[in-house]
């Protein structure tokens, strides 16, 4: 009668590097009238190797213009060169390959 071979094998693969989950517990502390420190920790699902992050800020109520930090793996960055008395909106990012 018929019948089945053995398996071959094993072998295993890695899928593909995915987008990460968002940074957790991301805080922003004055440092002076012209500079913010952002603070974050790592995403809960990293989906892969973090390569970096992306720090993305504008003026609230200004011309819509947004500025972008890009850092290493670091989990924080120093947003300088702001206006005093200002308040920003800022978002954090993380990447892996795929962003």
């Amino acid at each position: 009668g018929g019948g089945t071979s053995p398996f071959a094998g094993p072998i295993s693969q890695r899928t593909s590097e995915d987008a990460p989950s968002p940074p957790l517990n991301v805080m922003a502390y004055n440092l002076s009238s012209t500079s913010i420190m952002v603070t974050w920790q790592p995403p809960q699902l990293a989906n892969g190797i973090i390569r970096g992050y992306q720090v993305n800020y504008f003026a609230s109520g200004g011309n819509g213009a947004t500025s972008v930090v890009d850092t290493n793996v670091a989990n924080s960055t120093n947003l300088t060169g702001l206006v005093g008395y200002t308040t920003y909106t800022i978002f954090v990012r993380a990447r892996t390959v795929i962003l």
